[in-house]
């Protein structure tokens, strides 16, 4: 019966990563760079108070306890539609710092509702302990048609994104979220699976104090993943390198198939052979740091073979690490995981600010400085502890040690 919903999940997946990419991912700093005219200082604001508006998720996984994950997710998908649609037919001269900052306030708020909260109780529901890694790395695979899609849409939008390319990447957002309504539908057929059931009294405080402490260190690694594979790298390339939008979507096409890369090749390996697993990492994230540190500083020196590497390297790293953390997330579920993980993930939420308002001013101490870069060190710095992280796992797995 689980193994019937899961196309159903892989498809609201790749519809949700299309989504994502063009309104608070990678496209939306162009947008705000090339369209809108935002500085850098106003870009990295806006990226930063993403987590920040997330922290609604701790309030919200309380209220809605009790609501089905389906009417969840259809409830995010209406409001979605009509802030994307407004999005379309708005123009964009009018639409300043302010205006647009209540737009992703909104936006991020329906983000959580859906996605936010249903995401990892739906895995949870759809999979089986045992091969639950299996279908995570499967489902990375399909990030393959996502990869496929901005690669398109570099060579589309050329050295600069207009208004009018912006508008026909929510054209295709929209016909993303009607496909997850046919979608929804389909899981409708089995509508009480999806129920929360957890109690309504009182928060057991003490399960919760033991899942936070056992997440701690998946926490800390999680904090340096995102800064590895960050947003803000785009706004880094934009307003540091200068680079065009045509090889900073390139970037994101090859972080893309990075990924689905590196979950076909080195995924199975977690389950049976997961020292090798390790290694592969080992070895990718060690390159990164060479390719990071003779990156060019300007412009005309950055080739396409530069993208390519960084995104490449960028997503295979973000991707292995990522399955990790969320098999270990799994592993620790609770009787009660809607509420246990949203609360953690709010939590989660704190660290990451941090990181973003800490890259955000290194983009700006980097783009106003000619000779010292401190975004690109602190990179190195982080994949420094990647490496140690892998090193020391390896060495436990060697010796038998827990």
């Amino acid at each position: 019966m689980k193994k019937s919903y899961q196309s159903s999940i892989v498809g609201l997946s790749l519809s949700n990563q299309i989504i994502s990419i063009t309104i608070t991912g990678d496209f939306m700093i162009l947008f705000m760079s090339q369209i809108l005219g935002f500085s850098d200082l106003q870009n990295s604001w806006l990226i930063t108070m993403l987590p920040i508006i997330a922290l609604v998720r701790i309030p919200l996984s309380y209220l809605m306890r009790r609501k089905n994950l389906l009417d969840l997710m259809r409830w995010s998908v209406l409001s979605k539609l009509c802030l994307i649609a407004i999005l379309v037919v708005i123009p964009y001269e009018r639409v300043t710092f302010s205006i647009y900052t209540v737009f992703l306030v909104l936006y991020q708020i329906t983000v959580e509702l859906g996605f936010g909260l249903t995401w990892n109780p739906l895995i949870l529901l759809v999979t089986e302990e045992k091969s639950r890694a299996k279908f995570l790395s499967h489902l990375g695979l399909f990030q393959l048609v996502t990869s496929f899609y901005t690669l398109l849409i570099s060579f589309y939008i050329g050295k600069e994104l207009t208004s009018f390319h912006y508008r026909c990447l929510l054209g295709i957002a929209l016909v993303s979220l009607i496909l997850q309504f046919i979608l929804l539908k389909q899981l409708q057929t089995d509508y009480h699976l999806f129920q929360n059931h957890q109690e309504t009294g009182r928060m057991d405080w003490q399960v919760l104090k033991k899942q936070i402490w056992y997440h701690l260190r998946i926490l800390l690694l999680d904090s340096l993943i995102l800064y590895i594979t960050l947003t803000i790298n785009v706004l880094y390339m934009v307003q540091v390198l200068h680079l065009s939008a045509k090889l900073v979507s390139l970037y994101s096409s090859m972080s893309l198939l990075g990924n689905v890369l590196a979950l076909a090749l080195a995924g199975p390996c977690f389950e049976k052979r997961r020292s090798l697993f390790f290694t592969i990492l080992l070895v990718m994230t060690g390159c990164e740091i060479l390719l990071i540190f003779f990156l060019p500083h300007d412009a005309t020196s950055y080739t396409v073979f530069w993208s390519i590497g960084w995104g490449v390297l960028n997503g295979a790293i973000g991707a292995l690490w990522g399955l990790y953390i969320s098999l270990v997330k799994h592993q620790a579920a609770s009787p009660n995981p809607f509420t246990i993980w949203n609360i953690y993930q709010g939590i989660a939420y704190l660290v990451s600010v941090l990181v973003f308002y800490l890259s955000g001013n290194l983009v700006h101490l980097s783009s106003s400085s000619s000779e010292f870069d401190p975004y690109r060190l602190v990179l190195i710095a982080c994949l420094s502890i990647c490496i140690l992280v892998c090193l020391r796992i390896l060495y436990k797995r060697k010796t038998g040690l827990k």
